[in-house]
């Protein structure tokens, strides 16, 4: 583990922890971000998740969920690297 400003870095998992819950951390420092969407007709909200170099201005950091995995397309070279969440596999 590596111990960066007041934040423990795990670096097996890829995971910060920031107080009390984790989050997730790519190797190129992307973060994790979760924040609430309102669905138009319906009322009701989901969780909208998004990888970050910078601090947004709506969303909270977050850890990976159960069902998900990070994926990356690297099509143009090492500098053009787009990561996405998608359900993991069976």
């Amino acid at each position: 583990m590596i111990i960066i400003r007041e934040k423990i870095i795990n670096t097996r998992e890829n995971n910060i922890l920031y107080g009390k819950f984790m989050v997730y951390k790519t190797n190129d420092g992307y973060i994790l971000y979760k924040r609430k969407h309102r669905l138009k007709n319906v009322g009701k909200y989901s969780d909208n998740y998004f990888l970050a170099k910078k601090t947004p201005k709506v969303g909270t950091p977050c850890d990976l969920p159960p069902d998900s995995e990070v994926c990356a397309v690297n099509k143009n070279g090492p500098r053009c690297i787009l990561y996405y969440l998608r359900k993991k596999r069976v």
